[in-house]
């Protein structure tokens, strides 16, 4: 025979049927798969601690506010408008601790370019205007929010939701509440 001739070697296998590079990407599969459950597992486990772990310092923070002798509870009173006519929840505030809390229930989403704004109105403020509070975009209906204003709250005397979009003047009062 010629030793030009060149062996062709038949294909390792395992159990003489199936290449053994089948099995190979068939565990490496199966590894990465049962990986990637893992982590979205602990993934999870993860946000649900973190968002216990807020719910608990809000119902902390609650807690802290009905204490005082300054709190301020009272409940939102619906504006004309029917975007909130199903909206329930109320207002916590300390001006002690410049501290508070909004609880709304049933706010509907919103599109695109709109946000809520929380205004608070203080007779001791030395312009007449209102006090930004808290900006949000909720994401679910129901929401327990910790604020704080950016400028400091001696006598508050409304509190008001805002519906504002970008690029237009005249926003739209939605929920007031006052002591």
């Amino acid at each position: 025979m010629n030793n030009m001739t060149a062996r062709i070697e038949p294909e390792k296998t395992l159990h003489g049927k199936i290449p053994l590079w089948i099995y190979v990407i068939f565990f490496s599969t199966l590894l990465i798969a049962i990986s990637s459950f893992g982590i979205s597992q602990y993934q999870q486990r993860q946000t649900q601690a973190s968002n216990q772990m807020q719910r608990t310092k809000v119902e902390e923070l609650q807690q802290s506010l009905l204490t005082q002798d300054d709190v301020i509870n009272t409940n939102w009173l619906h504006t004309l408008n029917p975007l909130v006519k199903n909206v329930k929840g109320n207002v916590l505030w300390s001006s002690k601790e410049q501290h508070g809390i909004i609880k709304l229930y049933n706010l509907p989403s919103l599109r695109e370019k709109q946000k809520y704004h929380l205004w608070i109105y203080d007779l001791d403020a030395k312009n007449s205007g209102p006090i930004s509070a808290l900006i949000f975009n909720p994401k679910f209906e129901n929401l327990i929010i910790p604020f704080r204003p950016e400028k400091h709250v001696t006598t508050p005397f409304k509190f008001e939701i805002m519906l504002e979009e970008e690029g237009v003047k005249d926003n739209l009062s939605l929920l007031l509440a006052q002591p």
